[in-house]
């Protein structure tokens, strides 16, 4: 099928890319080892996303789209995104997931500047 397996990690330890594991801002994704069912050699890609841009992405969608998501759907949309801009991608269907919501996050630095907007108003 004509189909392509993108994944995404952190900008600063990508295991996927040969990274040893370590810090990074993006939980939820790029734990410090490969489980026994991810298929590598099936992936097409593995980009790699800073924790800043997954944390304005998240902010973003939360802005501007009403959508309250966590910092690895905001890495999983900044990586479509990328796709995205990509010529060979222009105009073909690119699906991401966002895995996590908003809720374990209202008291982190992802959210802190939208609290306190909401607050001000």
């Amino acid at each position: 099928p004509d189909f392509k397996a993108i994944a995404v990690e952190p900008m600063e330890a990508s295991l996927l890319n040969g990274d040893q594991p370590g810090p990074h801002g993006i939980q939820g994704i790029s734990p410090p080892f490969l489980p026994d069912n991810i298929r590598v050699e099936e992936m097409d890609e593995v980009i790699r996303c800073p924790t800043s841009e997954a944390m304005a992405t998240a902010r973003a969608l939360a802005k501007q789209e009403g959508i309250a998501c966590g910092i690895s759907a905001g890495a999983n949309v900044w990586a479509a995104c990328q796709v995205a801009k990509r010529p060979e991608f222009k105009g073909k269907r690119i699906v991401t997931i966002l895995p996590s919501a908003a809720e374990r996050y209202f008291s982190t630095p992802l959210y802190e500047s939208l609290m306190e907007e909401a607050k001000s108003l």
